[in-house]
């Protein structure tokens, strides 16, 4: 009688021609067992034919970390006997390596193979300190639990001659598996029948690792000697960490080439992860009970999301880089929107590859030089990280765009978009301007924003002063920008121009017109002070015998302060009412470059001289008068080339000025005069220092 398996359902073969239930035999049977299905046959030797593997499946129902017997008893729904078929028959023990995320780490012990009536005549009583097998509670996922006190085979009995019987004390003996190894750290009790704490086996089969991944983990033997037709037992312990059942299969387990789980059984066993019935394409893990596959791509009906697209095979819905088109039938997976990516299903779009995926400021180049997340190719200024495309503007007095973005030309405008948003809506509310500590909102009841409208200065980028509604017919504008510590443009038309004039104020104080029609141009208007056009940035102290400034005071000063090749730099010392001595340069950017550079390295290059930009020189020498434009290259040393860390020997002018300052010093001249070979504390006097820089001679040198 041939028998096929499945779960809670008997189905049995009708018997082939000429075979015959002869006396003895009894009907193949399947057993549920709470949890799990044993398969159990048993024929007349006469009526055996070639068939199938036999298929046992068995919950765990112990305690996690333990060794328990297989469950042997009818009383539990449970059967491990089984009809011989052949004289030689593989023996394969077969689980999943982990259960969801989880490590089963499934151990094997004491396996034997005997005839049932040994086994029956040997069965003990459950084995000391082993009590807890099986759990009556249901274990997580299952729907039943075991029966306590679970029973064992006495295989040290001397009338126990078994067929096969491994206690793994040393290896791993005849058996095999792909991930099947020796474990000399766990076993089960090798005296079942022994009172009191039994001794162990010395070792264990130990079936796959936790590095193994999610496959099925399988161990196999090849016992002979059995008479075909006679009924026998496999038995053993095991250990298993989560509730995953074990699979024993008796006889040839099913080959799967392409690893799909589906296998015909009819000449083999299923082992763990398998299901029988077929497999249309044995080397096709995407084909299996049915092998249409309408649209060539490889992926039959049962396992293609979608059979209408060939490029639409095992994912339809996946979109990488969420522009709403699957990426089965996307031309370009693009994350950051730059035209650069992956190619998707479809034909592809893709401008090449992009080496920053999550970056559409890096494409084919990530060398990004100034650190600014703007690569070189698309970066128009990768020296400086303050500089890049469409990087937010900083209240720094310097445009942070590149030519052709929004807010390009304009200085310290607000970024990003302004309106009644948050915190509430009926408040006006901007992004926030790093940098800046305060800001001017206006309102006006015309779109031009002509003198006369509701002003505010306030500390966050918020104006609750101004939520009434406007009357009936008729609409309030509103505009903010950056007020300090540097003012900001209230940014461009839709024309890109600048907005000149606003509310009656002054506000492009760089275009030489006079916006606001009150008689004084950019600069020269009292509105145009704190703007980037007349910014001036100044760094002073008075040198006396105390430590007057810190050693990186003036580095801070020039790292927190632009200079341009077109601005001015100012450097005076004023060491008596009657010695005045001061210089005044274009190119300020040349000495904040050197200066910021070298200063704090032990080897700066030396000299370093500047160009044949103007510059005009103040001192008794020249009758306290400026004198210039003069074109020469002069000396400027810094650091230890001058006098120490961040020290500054500054333009050395013929004769004088040969202004210098010292920051490093703590008690003694920290500003000093090379002219006169003087400081103040040698002078007994304090004297002033100023540095200032500014875009005109006029703000910064005061003529």
């Amino acid at each position: 009688m041939g028998i096929q398996q499945e779960r809670g359902v008997r189905r049995e073969a009708p018997l082939p021609t000429g075979a015959s239930g002869s006396a003895g035999a009894a009907p193949g049977r399947l057993v549920h067992v709470a949890g799990g299905i044993l398969l159990v046959a048993a024929v007349a030797a006469a009526s055996i034919p070639a068939r199938a593997a036999i298929t046992m499946t068995i919950d765990r129902k112990f305690p996690v970390g333990k060794f328990c017997p297989l469950e042997s008893r009818a009383a539990a729904g449970a059967n491990l006997s089984f009809v011989a078929t052949a004289t030689s028959l593989p023996i394969t023990f077969s689980a999943n390596n982990f259960h969801g995320a989880n490590f089963n780490s499934l151990h094997l012990d004491d396996i034997s193979l005997q005839l049932k009536s040994v086994f029956d005549a040997n069965s003990l009583h459950v084995t000391p300190t082993y009590g807890d097998c099986y759990n009556t509670s249901p274990p997580p996922g299952q729907a039943t639990g075991g029966m306590n006190n679970a029973p064992s085979y006495d295989f040290n009995a001397p009338s126990t001659p078994e067929l096969s019987l491994d206690i793994f004390n040393t290896n791993a003996g005849s058996w095999t598996g792909s991930h099947l190894t020796f474990d000399g750290t766990q076993s089960a009790p090798i005296d079942p029948g022994t009172d009191g704490t039994p001794n162990t086996t010395g070792g264990s089969l130990a079936l796959g690792a936790s590095g193994d991944g999610n496959v099925v983990v399988s161990a196999t033997k090849t016992v002979t000697g059995f008479t075909v037709g006679q009924t026998y037992v496999v038995f053993g312990w095991w250990k298993i960490q989560e509730t995953d059942p074990l699979t024993i299969t008796i006889g040839t387990p099913c080959s799967d080439p392409d690893g799909d789980g589906y296998v015909d059984c009819t000449t083999c066993g299923a082992i763990a992860g398998q299901t029988c019935g077929g497999d249309c394409a044995p080397n096709n893990a995407h084909c299996n009970v049915n092998c249409t596959d309408a649209d060539g791509d490889g992926w039959c009906a049962t396992t293609d999301c979608n059979e209408a697209s060939p490029t639409c095979t095992n994912n339809c819905a996946a979109d990488a880089d969420t522009d709403g088109t699957p990426d089965c039938r996307d031309g370009c997976i693009d994350a950051d929107r730059d035209g650069y990516g992956t190619p998707g299903g479809a034909v592809n779009t893709c401008l090449g590859a992009d080496c920053a995926p999550a970056n559409p400021y890096c494409t084919t180049s990530c060398t990004d030089a100034d650190g600014d997340g703007r690569c070189a190719g698309i970066d128009c200024n990768d020296a400086n990280p303050a500089v890049g495309n469409d990087l937010p503007e900083f209240n720094d007095w310097l445009d942070q765009q590149c030519p052709g973005n929004v807010g390009y030309g304009v200085t310290d405008e607000i970024s990003g978009t302004s309106g009644f948003v948050a915190p509430s809506k009926t408040v006006f509310s901007w992004p926030v301007q790093s940098g800046a500590t305060s800001y001017l909102a206006v309102r006006s009841s015309s779109p031009t924003f002509p003198p006369g409208c509701l002003q505010s200065t306030v500390a966050t980028p918020n104006w609750t002063g101004a939520t009434a509604n406007p009357p009936a017919g008729t609409v309030y504008y509103f505009m903010s920008r950056a007020l300090a510590p540097r003012k900001g443009s209230f940014g461009q038309r839709s024309n890109g121009a600048e907005r000149a004039a606003i509310c009656g104020l002054e506000t492009a104080c760089g275009n030489s017109l006079d916006d606001d029609a009150d008689g004084s141009t950019d600069c020269a208007d009292a509105d145009c002070t704190g703007t980037a056009p007349c910014r001036v940035s100044s760094f002073t102290f008075t040198d006396t015998i105390g430590d007057d400034i810190t050693t990186t005071a003036l580095y801070s000063f020039f790292q927190n302060n632009q200079a341009l090749s077109t601005d001015y730099i100012f450097f005076q010392m004023v060491e008596s009412p009657s010695r005045t001595v001061a210089w005044c340069s274009l190119n300020a950017a040349f000495y904040r470059t050197n200066y910021l550079t070298y200063s704090p390295t032990s080897s700066p290059p030396t000299p370093i001289t500047s160009g044949n930009w103007n510059k005009w020189r103040k001192a008794p020498i020249t009758g306290n008068a400026w004198q210039g434009p003069d074109t020469s290259a002069h000396d400027n040393t810094f650091g230890d080339n001058c006098f120490g860390s961040y020290t500054w020997c500054s333009e050395q002018f013929p004769t004088e000025p040969k202004n210098a300052v010292f920051p490093d010093r703590t008690n003694d001249c920290e500003a000093y005069d090379f002219a006169t070979g003087f400081c103040g504390v040698v002078s007994g006097s304090g004297w002033q220092v100023t540095i200032r820089i500014a875009p005109t001679r006029l703000a910064a040198c005061g003529f």
